[in-house]
């Protein structure tokens, strides 16, 4: 019989007559290529001992020991408690890495074909360079690889990388918990969740402490699914609204739209050192409209100036008689050989209205594939943001009303927070 879950378990179940307390027991492990399954229900009262086999390398032993009846019992117990072990085609594994340097090369190399990976590959890259300078990292930053191990028709072993989980730094503070899942949206199904997800929560939480985790973004399913069980495991309540509620989108050379027609007063750079302090300001208002992640004034000024030193800045600059003001900016992030995210577009309600977003949005993109040799341009916008129609004139695909199932790549994302009584809330 296939198990996904291979730890013991115990429940407790009170029977009718309320003077005994039954408890079921089942754990499985692998042996020879198939798994076994060891089950046990017994009064609270007897010797616990058994439960000490239950968790060595004897579970196959008690197998043969089990009743029909037994093994009926005992499933029946998990199926009403809501607690049946899931059914897999494989054996998974979930592993943390403390180290960039130490993720599996095939892992990096399947994440660098997909660009959905970037919201944790690019930190990847950038790490495995420090870090090979010497540089290490913070001690509650690691990556978390979950894999299924299936035998093909050769009886030999093919291993799948199903999901990478990242526990990282940005600029002003820590990220939220990232899950990049390398099947699409449409192919989750939720016994393919169910295990894998457990598995990963529970390395989660042998791994860094709950505060840490103050909330999870990735695609919605999976956000959904991380919640529920990190929920119940921690004992640390969901908040009801979304933090972040958006699509993930991209842009490449063959969709990038045609240029608007040039503005006359206006000048598009990168920003430089002394536009940090209007930089800043803009970050400010930014953040000021992506609660509860809001800025002061001070985290403002140290993200704009990481960014201009970055060249991660680009303006739009107005030119008038009193002078030049900067009335749009776009900010990159998250940049590998490929790929580039773009991670905000602010235009202040002064200059609003106007067609400037666009223009800089797109004349960013067009350097982005000419002169860096980009592949892919990603970012995520609200599901309520107006700018999604000033994305889709750019030409970043699957943002018009009925085109997001042409585009397989475009899915739904969703960032979920953690009652924040109970977590120490981060920035991003």
């Amino acid at each position: 019989m296939h198990l996904s879950d291979l730890t013991t378990k115990e429940k407790l179940i009170d029977q009718s007559n309320g003077d005994s307390a039954m408890m079921c027991h089942y754990g499985g492990r692998k042996q020879n290529g198939k798994y076994l399954l060891a089950l046990m229900w017994r009064p609270c009262s007897l010797d616990p001992s058994p439960i000490k086999e239950l968790q060595d390398d004897s579970f196959a032993t008690h197998f043969s020991a089990l009743t029909a009846s037994d093994i009926c019992l005992c499933f029946t117990f998990l199926y009403l408690s809501g607690n049946m072990p899931v059914r897999t085609d494989g054996s998974i594994t979930t592993l943390t890495y403390r180290s960039s340097l130490r993720i599996p090369i095939n892992v990096i190399e399947l994440m660098r074909r997909d660009p959905r990976s970037n919201i944790i590959l690019a930190k990847i890259e950038k790490y495995r360079q420090s870090e090979a300078q010497g540089h290490p990292l913070q001690s509650d930053e690691f990556w978390i690889v979950c894999s299924t191990t299936r035998v093909n028709s050769r009886g030999t072993e093919d291993t799948t990388v199903d999901f990478v989980l990242a526990c990282t730094y940005g600029v002003v503070g820590e990220y939220p918990i990232f899950i990049y899942g390398t099947r699409f949206e449409e192919d989750l199904s939720d016994d393919y969740l169910e295990v894998r997800i457990r598995n990963v929560v529970r390395e989660l939480q042998k791994t860094v402490s709950s505060r840490r985790v103050y909330s999870i973004f990735a695609v919605e399913p999976v956000a959904k699914c991380f919640a529920r069980y990190f929920s119940e495991a921690a004992r640390i309540g969901i908040v009801n609204e979304p933090y972040y509620a958006a699509k993930f989108s991209y842009c490449t050379a063959r969709t990038l739209a045609p240029a608007p027609s040039a503005y006359h007063n206006v000048t598009i750079r990168l920003a430089k050192e002394g536009d940090m302090e209007q930089v800043a300001h803009l970050c400010r208002g930014f953040a000021a409209d992506s609660p509860p992640f809001v800025l002061e004034i001070e985290g403002a000024r140290k993200e704009a100036r990481k960014m201009i030193r970055e060249r991660q800045v680009w303006v739009l600059e107005v030119h008038h008689s009193r002078g030049s003001s900067i009335a749009c900016i776009v900010c990159l992030t998250r940049t590998n050989d490929t790929v580039t995210a773009i991670t905000k577009v602010y235009t202040p309600p002064e200059w609003r209205q106007r067609g400037y977003a666009h223009c800089l949005v797109r004349k960013v993109c067009d350097h982005l594939f000419t002169n860096e040799q980009k592949n892919f341009i990603v970012l995520y916008v609200g599901h309520d943001n107006a700018a999604a129609k000033v994305y889709n004139r750019v030409g970043f695909v699957g943002l018009a009303q009925g085109t997001q199932s042409e585009y397989k790549h475009v899915e739904n994302w969703l960032e979920l927070g953690f009652d924040p009584a109970k977590v120490d809330l981060g920035h991003w």
